[in-house]
């Protein structure tokens, strides 16, 4: 009897000791379960981190390149100028001396209003460089 008595008090204690385990090793899972989770959102985190700097830096070299070709457009749109400019003076000085003068001053205005357009447009140009000029001070 004692014998079985004490099997009964052994069984009695293994299962306490098991039961009393269980919660632990549950705890235990919960933990990796959450670390493996925040790990797995630390990983997330720098994979979008990553895809935006990449964005970041094509836009960047989309703008420097929107900026160079804003400069050569400019270049030639202050050259066009220059040359209605200068044959809005020469259709002026025709006006004095030609028998088409009325048409000679016409011609003139049409040049200025040529020059005035390119004015709005050499405005446009200088305005994307100097914005891309403005970027960079900023990432300097």
């Amino acid at each position: 009897m004692k014998k079985a008595l004490s099997l009964i008090a052994l069984v009695t204690v293994l299962g306490t000791v098991s039961m009393a385990a269980a919660p632990t090793t549950a705890a235990a899972k919960k933990v990796t379960t959450s670390a493996n989770s925040l790990d797995s959102s630390l990983a997330q985190l720098e994979a979008q981190m990553a895809k935006l700097e990449e964005m970041e830096k094509a836009r960047f070299n989309a703008e420097r390149a929107n900026a160079e070709a804003a400069k050569g457009r400019l270049a030639k749109l202050e050259e066009l100028k220059e040359k209605a400019e200068a044959r809005a003076t020469e259709a002026d000085e025709m006006t004095k001396t030609s028998f088409f003068g009325p048409e000679f001053k016409a011609k003139a205005q049409e040049y200025r209003a040529l020059s005035s357009s390119l004015d709005k447009q050499i405005a446009v140009e200088q305005k994307t460089i100097d914005s891309f000029e403005a970027l960079l001070q900023l990432q300097n």
